[in-house]
């Protein structure tokens, strides 16, 4: 569980984070790797435990703990692939239509996020990679690896 709302002190209100690990299959372990294939709108377990888990514990050596996560609030992420309209034709209207696209895309992302779009955003997501980071009672250290897909 991590905070909703790393801002808010005050505030108890959490989320649980879905994580997916695969031990290391040599020893001695040197520590574990966070995974995420980007996106957005990708996940971490179903990434890693798919067909990338095996090929990325190779690439790693085998010494390495791999845990996929999905980032905060990801159970929507199906919806978050909405897409404004491209303009390319030049015309008195044309930059006022994109925006005008852009202002319904933002709104109905808030509306899939539930009205927490604004606890999504990247430093809320590198806060909960530092807790898993605290819960594996290591090194204290983030190894990460992240992907474009």
């Amino acid at each position: 569980m991590v905070p909703l709302d790393y801002a808010n002190g005050s505030s108890n209100t959490s989320m649980r984070l879905r994580l997916v690990k695969i031990n290391a299959s040599k020893q001695p372990k040197q520590g574990t790797i966070l995974l995420n294939p980007g996106g957005p709108g990708q996940s971490g377990r179903e990434f890693l435990a798919g067909e990338y888990g095996a090929a990325l514990q190779v690439a790693t050596g085998g010494v390495y703990d791999l845990i996929g996560f999905d980032p905060r609030n990801d159970s929507a992420r199906a919806n978050y692939n909405l897409k404004a309209p491209v303009y390319l034709k030049s015309s008195d209207t044309a930059i006022g239509a994109s925006r005008a696209a852009r202002v319904v895309l933002a709104n109905s992302c808030q509306t899939i996020a539930g009205g927490i779009g604004e606890l999504l955003g990247t430093g809320y997501v590198a806060r909960d990679m530092m807790r898993i980071v605290d819960a594996l009672d290591e090194d204290r250290l983030l190894n990460y690896w992240g992907f474009s897909c």
